[in-house]
């Protein structure tokens, strides 16, 4: 059950990195979209989100996939 709670707080690391990036460019309506247009929709799509973070490790595997994506070197 540690080792689950553990990792399960492994998953807000990238989140907390990404939500330091958007605070330094100073883009959160950028990241945002339409999100800001369709509230229902919007809430709905991150409800749906938020159930990957009961999954152990999910968020750093997601993020490191992205990563290497888009051209960033794992770490980075």
């Amino acid at each position: 059950m540690g080792l689950y709670l553990i990792s399960l707080g492994i998953n807000y690391v990238p989140m907390l990195a990404y939500a330091a990036a958007i605070t330094r460019r100073q883009s959160a309506e950028a990241e945002l979209g339409e999100a800001l247009t369709d509230k229902r929709r919007a809430m709905a799509k991150y409800r749906r989100q938020s159930l990957l973070l009961l999954v152990p490790l999910r968020a750093p595997m997601l993020a490191l996939a992205w990563g290497r994506h888009n051209g960033y070197p794992a770490g980075e």
